[in-house]
């Protein structure tokens, strides 16, 4: 999920209802739904949700519980039968402050008998894990299906997310708060930058590396003060990555360019002439 910009104030809103989407989704192929929740603050912000959980679902006893006892408190809902009702104590629709859905909810997992079907971390925006392991295509496709009409929102795979070293370097793909990010990590400082900020990869499978080339000059940076800044701190934009083998470079290319597409990053990927 992107920010427009910094004070794009929908995004939270977008945030819940991309959720929401694939919660809608997980509910229908799963057995049974947990949560965890700051039960005092959803009864100040959003009253309905508590009085739904408290209704539908069971309070789980400190034996049984899947999260310590001091992080929230812990409810259950068989989805047997007809899984979308659960639903009800997640929607925003009646409650005129909507942050409660991100900061109050701490946790939500969907099962399907022994195996977890959906995670979620709902105020962390990159804690968000769909497990499609034993499902048929067509359950697959629902849940595309179930986002492709959504703003700023992509599935990934987590097979995608790759990491590598080169030396005393590391990098890494990874699902950041607003977009993907790719991390650069050596003996000094790990910096992270959004991948949807560059213009250009071309690749060298001559001497295993690649050259980036961003979308601005001092990629993201936006204003003369920050700009003046980052060069203060030493926050140059990488112009090179570099790779172990051949193997990994043409995995990191594959998986960039499925990034992409899904994200719908405008990253140019080429091999260096």
């Amino acid at each position: 999920m992107r920010k427009t910009d910094a004070t794009d104030r929908s995004y939270n809103a977008r945030l819940i209802e991309a959720e929401n989407a694939v919660l809608e989704w997980a509910v229908e192929h799963g057995t049974a739904l947990r949560v965890l929740v700051w039960e005092d603050e959803l009864a100040t912000r959003a009253p309905g949700a508590l009085e739904a959980l408290r209704t539908d679902f069971r309070r789980v006893s400190d034996e049984r519980r899947t999260w310590a006892p001091n992080l929230g408190t812990e409810f259950h809902r068989s989805l047997e039968g007809d899984g979308r009702t659960a639903m009800v104590p997640f929607s925003i629709s009646s409650e005129p402050e909507r942050t409660w859905r991100l900061y109050d909810v701490k946790q939500i997992l969907v099962v399907d008998d022994d195996e977890w079907r959906y995670h979620s971390t709902p105020d962390e925006a990159h804690v968000r894990n769909a497990n499609l392991r034993g499902l048929d295509a067509t359950t697959k496709a629902e849940l595309r299906e179930s986002v492709r009409s959504l703003t700023e929102t992509c599935l990934l795979a987590r097979s995608d997310l790759h990491s590598w070293a080169v030396g005393e370097r590391r990098y890494e793909l990874r699902a950041g708060t607003t977009c993907v990010e790719l991390v650069i990590d050596d003996s000094t400082r790990s910096r992270a930058y959004d991948l949807e900020a560059i213009a250009a990869i071309e690749f060298d499978e001559t001497d295993l590396t690649a050259v980036v080339t961003w979308s601005t000059p001092d990629g993201a940076a936006s204003t003369r003060l920050r700009r003046r800044l980052d060069r203060l701190l030493g926050r140059h934009r990488p112009s090179e990555l570099r790779f172990p083998d051949a193997e990994t470079m043409a995995a990191v290319r594959e998986s960039l360019n499925r990034i992409s597409t899904a994200c719908e990053y405008d990253v140019r990927l080429r091999s260096r002439r």
